[in-house]
């Protein structure tokens, strides 16, 4: 989560879902005047009522599609060790299954949170964010966000990405299954489809 305190604006980073470029363009739009909490926490994990104390600061966020984004944070950690197609889907199941239920139980002290509206909703269970942007309309929802924080028109390099690939090509029925059910809140609250 980043605070810019020059811009009245907070930020909360969900991972995979192209924050770490906006991050970076807010630190320079803001001449390096921003606090950042913690990378990946959000409206709940620090402390319950943190964004109490900004009542007047925009907050936002991305999420994105969950199929894309488990796909897209698999090829991240795995970009060194790629396999043959059959064996890559395999692997991947393998990572639904089991890594990425491990990453996000936060008893074991990961912090990939399955479903991004977390990040957003707060220990009272209400939605801190004042808008809640999308991946897959990254540069045009980036330009909203600049024009309601006053700025021009949004520069956001690509950094950290994955392989471009269709999500649907890499997902075997019990891999799509499987996000589905791990991902139905997010599903259900932003619409998303495979």
């Amino acid at each position: 989560m980043v605070v810019a305190h020059a811009l009245k604006a907070v930020f909360i980073h969900v991972q995979r879902t192209g924050g770490t470029a906006l991050m970076n363009s807010l630190q320079e739009e803001s001449g390096n005047n921003i606090h950042i909490i913690s990378q990946h926490d959000n409206a709940r994990t620090i402390s319950p009522d943190l964004l109490d104390g900004y009542p007047h600061y925009f907050t936002f966020g991305f999420v994105r599609n969950p199929w894309s984004r488990a796909l897209s944070w698999y090829l991240l950690l795995n970009k060194w060790h790629r396999k043959p197609w059959e064996e890559e889907q395999k692997a991947f199941e393998e990572f639904l299954e089991t890594t990425l239920p491990d990453i996000s139980d936060s008893r074991s002290g990961h912090f990939f949170n399955l479903n991004q509206l977390d990040h957003f909703i707060d220990s009272r269970g209400a939605n801190r964010a004042d808008f809640i942007g999308r991946f897959e309309n990254y540069e045009q929802d980036c330009r909203m966000v600049w024009r309601k924080l006053g700025l021009g028109t949004p520069n956001i390099p690509v950094v950290n990405e994955s392989i471009a690939i269709d999500y649907r090509s890499f997902y075997t029925d019990r891999a799509r299954e499987i996000v589905t059910e791990l991902c139905k809140r997010d599903i259900s609250y932003f619409d998303y489809r495979f």
